[in-house]
């Protein structure tokens, strides 16, 4: 079987996983402002022990990563160094990861069991770094269980302390109206050092119900590379929710788009069915606004690799192919892709400055100021605008203002970067 992609016959997911989500429990104290779980409750479920064994069954031999996360808060969960158990003795090869807020506490040797029992890393999400703002924040008035965590590791070897990475925001005070959220932080930082914790990493998140752009996406709806879809980052993980449902990715938290479940369906019924190439016909098509979850996005464009954005150039190009073009810059970002382009017919290359006032040609195609080439258009030709994250949006502003009947049908940004951060307004005021 090989699994659908546009470009270059990429090996089926089913046959290559290496990553499993497997989601534990919907069990959750809190109500984080960037969880939608929180925003529309929590379904109570929790996968049972006979469904972890069957998942086990299913992969034999698995040596990738598995995520014990949930919809929920995993720590609820007082049997959590079992199932880290069974997973190991099942896949001793593999490496078990958890994602939590680390705010219920059980208790230093519950802890040390964890680890014991195989448990490769945890990762905090920690986005308050006091009682007022941690309540603020994760939705529950937890702060003392996650101190009591730290300062449990604090007492375990110190190894097990660099087993710990806390994730955190630079953008406390802007995205979530936090007053003085740099200096709480580094205070805060400094305490969790001092119990063997050195893994700080900077996250990504916004406010559940923040401003939204348009359909969810840049003013300009153009493609952007999710890495679902076009690249090796999570393509081939698996992501299985408490009841055995699988979805596409860690977004899909709730029954709406289900692509089978692993007690009724087969994996190759799951990755060829019907809503498996819905999925992936849509943002082919780009498309992601038949897909509610995928229309609300605001992380596909965050971290797009190499490959992805290669991957996403071919397809482009694939796109233009035989019809002529115009491109839009000739520096770093031409160099890197336009030998995607060259069943394309570019008729210019239009530069602000070019680097020579008297540079005629580039590449044998003419060279043109954007203001002296487009207004002589009878009709607006495709445009392949070749700039990197920074210049795109000025580039993208120019032609808002100037060239208006530019529509996003005859735009393409490469490497695919278009998605503006929105501005959004504080989610909270001290």
């Amino acid at each position: 079987m090989n699994f659908p992609l546009p470009n270059f016959g990429y090996n089926s997911v089913y046959k290559v996983f290496n990553g499993i989500d497997l989601r534990q429990t919907s069990l959750c104290p809190n109500k984080c402002v960037m969880c939608a779980k929180a925003q529309k409750g929590h379904q109570h479920q929790t996968m049972s022990m006979e469904d972890l064994h069957f998942v086990l069954d299913i992969f034999p031999d698995y040596k990738g990563g598995v995520w014990l996360l949930g919809s929920g808060e995993v720590f609820m969960l007082e049997n959590l160094p079992e199932r880290v158990a069974i997973i190991k003795n099942a896949w001793p090869e593999c490496t078990v990861h958890t994602l939590t807020t680390f705010n219920i506490f059980h208790g230093q040797s519950w802890l040390a069991e964890l680890f014991k029992a195989g448990l490769d890393d945890i990762y905090v999400s920690c986005y308050g770094y006091t009682e007022d703002d941690y309540h603020k924040i994760h939705g529950a008035p937890l702060f003392s269980g996650l101190m009591q965590n730290i300062e449990a590791i604090g007492k375990l070897q110190p190894e097990i302390g660099n087993k710990i990475h806390f994730k955190y925001l630079n953008e406390m005070e802007h995205l979530f109206g936090v007053r003085n959220a740099d200096q709480k932080q580094k205070k805060f930082m400094e305490t969790v050092a001092r119990n063997h914790i050195s893994h700080f990493e900077a996250s990504d998140v916004f406010p559940w119900n923040k401003t939204i752009p348009p359909n969810g996406k840049s003013l300009w709806e153009l493609p952007s590379p999710c890495s679902v879809v076009w690249g090796g980052t999570t393509a081939s993980w698996i992501y299985i929710l408490e009841n055995l449902d699988v979805v596409p990715c860690c977004l899909f938290i709730e029954d709406d788009f289900v692509l089978g479940n692993l007690r009724k369906n087969s994996l190759e019924e799951i990755f060829t069915g019907e809503k498996f190439r819905f999925f992936y016909e849509s943002w082919w098509a780009m498309r992601p606004d038949k897909i509610p979850v995928c229309n609300t996005c605001q992380a596909y464009s965050a971290f797009p690799s190499a490959d992805e954005l290669a991957r996403m150039a071919a397809w482009q190009a694939r796109e233009l192919r035989g019809q002529k073009v115009i491109f839009w810059g000739g520096g770093e970002a031409y160099r890197a892709y336009k030998s995607f382009f060259v069943e394309c017919e570019p008729v210019a290359i239009l530069m602000d400055t070019p680097a020579d006032a008297g540079q005629k040609y580039i590449d044998g195609i003419p060279v043109h100021h954007p203001d002296a080439f487009l207004p002589t258009l009878t009709e607006p030709l495709p445009l392949v605008i070749f700039a990197m994250q920074k210049a795109s949006p000025r580039i993208l502003q120019t032609l808002k203002e100037k060239y208006a009947y530019y529509k996003p049908s005859k735009l393409v940004i490469c490497p695919a970067n278009a998605q503006l951060r929105p501005r959004v307004e504080p989610f909270f005021q001290d």
